[in-house]
């Protein structure tokens, strides 16, 4: 397990992360999501040791002990980092980074690394340096998985990769954490890929964390409602109710929110004959926009 302690980060007077807690447990695929300058890659680079925290700290199970993760030998051969612009060595292919990781990695497999080749079709002695951004994501994708790691870090794994290669990235995750019972974390803004492939997910939203929580209760936390009534509504209505995306069209108001239904159904029925009563599930970009929305500037009379 990966436990992040009022974790804090700032650059010069950029203060980019504060007093992050969180814990990630093993055997997950955890999803960190959030706006540009969230600071989804600081937490990252601390996660793996890359950068030391101005306060608190990231520690990692070993047995029934905890040590941190900075400047842990031990930590570095159990956690693949692969960043969304991935350094390898100068005039190097596939099989010549494979030889250096196998270097690093005390289980690394050979026999994964065979087969992940010959899945995604690249040819081991190709340059990297001549791999288009997509197949230079799968290359250093093939080595990730192949070390065997524990705990791998994967920043915005989706971009540049085409749609067929996404679903097989997906299942290789998947197979991959049923498999080994390790644990993989993606930093994306493809949300519609990580609702489909995490299990929990968490919001970084002005340097905090919004929330972390199982996707199932995720999307069981906010709700979009549709409200007919026998008289056309108002926007009045919703008074006392906690709600966003208002529309009234004939007489149906629609909105979305996270109280129960319950209460919502109790106060607009004291204003008008309620008729229809319909609740559905939001997507995970639509809740993202619902918790994120007062960090977004309005788009309107932009051009007029």
């Amino acid at each position: 397990m990966i436990k992040i302690k009022s974790v804090s980060k700032s650059f010069d007077d950029l203060k980019v992360l504060e007093n992050i807690s969180l814990e990630i447990a093993d055997g997950t695929v955890y999803g960190l999501i959030g706006l540009n300058g969230a600071g989804k890659t600081t937490l990252l680079n601390i996660i793996s040791g890359l950068y030391r925290a101005d306060s608190g700290e990231v520690t990692v199970s070993c047995g029934e002990d905890e040590q941190p993760v900075f400047d842990n030998p031990y930590f570095k051969q159990r956690c693949f980092y692969l960043t969304d612009d991935p350094y390898f060595i100068r005039h190097s292919t596939l099989n010549g980074m494979k030889e250096f990781y196998k270097c690093v990695y005390p289980n690394w497999s050979d026999k994964a690394f065979d087969r992940l080749v010959s899945l995604f079709g690249l040819k081991p002695f190709t340059r990297i340096s001549d791999l288009s951004k997509g197949m230079r994501k799968k290359a250093f994708l093939i080595l990730a998985l192949s070390s065997k790691a524990e705990y791998i870090l994967l920043d915005e794994i989706f971009d540049g990769i085409d749609p067929a290669a996404r679903i097989t990235v997906r299942d290789l995750l998947n197979e991959y954490v049923m498999e080994t019972g390790f644990t993989v974390m993606i930093s994306s803004h493809d949300l519609y890929e990580v609702e489909r492939i995490c299990d929990t997910v968490g919001v970084l939203s002005g340097r905090r964390l919004l929330y972390s929580d199982e996707i199932f209760a995720l999307k069981n936390s906010v709700f979009r409602y549709s409200i007919g009534f026998s008289t056309a509504p108002a926007e009045n209505y919703t008074l006392g109710i906690n709600c966003k995306n208002l529309s009234v069209i004939g007489n149906v108001l629609s909105f979305d929110s996270n109280e129960s239904r319950d209460k919502i159904e109790k106060t607009l029925s004291a204003h008008a004959e309620i008729l229809l009563f319909e609740a559905s599930s939001l997507t995970l970009s639509e809740i993202f926009k619902y918790e994120t929305e007062e960090d977004k500037n309005e788009v309107c009379n932009i051009f007029s």
